[in-house]
């Protein structure tokens, strides 16, 4: 880079992609790969940019609205394994690229809720996805919890509690404290720390 001329590009080329290196300034490098482009085209002007680069310049407002916008709800952690990087962002994008496709085909969904549809949209998708994982746990031995969980999101219905007699909690660990409250997916005895309470509004 060093020897290179201020404002000289550099092209390679494959079936497929074509890379482009120029130079805007000393000790400035700018790296392009584009799919779209398969040949040496170079603006004249002054700054003898090639196209690749001013097509770049046009569109990247898009790109950078996209990145605003996956990094408010990302999937992403915090890793320093590259593969693992580019698989949470290949989430985060095909996510939004599900809202833009659900919406158009659907634009009167939650539009009283237009401010928060993208949330209400991932949670959906999110319980979509793990759905069938937890349907097969339940299927497993000591998998109460998951059961549970998944009765609650396919909107069962809550019975009658079981309030007749009271009971250590199954989940606790070596204390003697008895109490009256019961799981409703598998009818064992639970305390307050190990249970959650569902409205009816939710339940149904």
């Amino acid at each position: 880079m060093k020897s290179r001329a201020v404002l000289s590009s550099l092209f390679g080329f494959t079936s497929t992609a074509t890379a482009v290196s120029y130079i805007p300034k000393r000790r400035r490098n700018v790296l392009l790969l584009s799919t779209k482009h398969h040949q040496v085209q170079i603006q004249e002007g002054p700054q003898q940019k090639p196209t690749v680069i001013i097509d770049y310049n046009r569109c990247k407002g898009a790109v950078d609205n996209l990145d605003k916008l996956v990094a408010t709800y990302s999937c992403r952690r915090k890793t320093r394994r590259w593969p693992m990087s580019l698989f949470c962002n290949m989430l985060d994008v095909s996510a939004y690229n599900a809202l833009v496709l659900w919406l158009s085909v659907e634009p009167a969904w939650n539009q009283q809720k237009r401010s928060i549809r993208r949330r209400l949209f991932l949670q959906e998708l999110g319980t979509s996805m793990v759905r069938p994982a937890q349907a097969r746990r339940t299927r497993l031995p000591r998998s109460s919890s998951a059961a549970a969980l998944l009765e609650v999101q396919q909107q069962v219905e809550p019975g009658p509690a079981q309030e007749q007699t009271k009971k250590r909690c199954h989940l606790c660990r070596g204390k003697r404290s008895v109490h009256a409250r019961f799981c409703h997916a598998c009818g064992q005895a639970v305390c307050k720390e190990h249970s959650t309470v569902v409205c009816s509004a939710c339940s149904c």
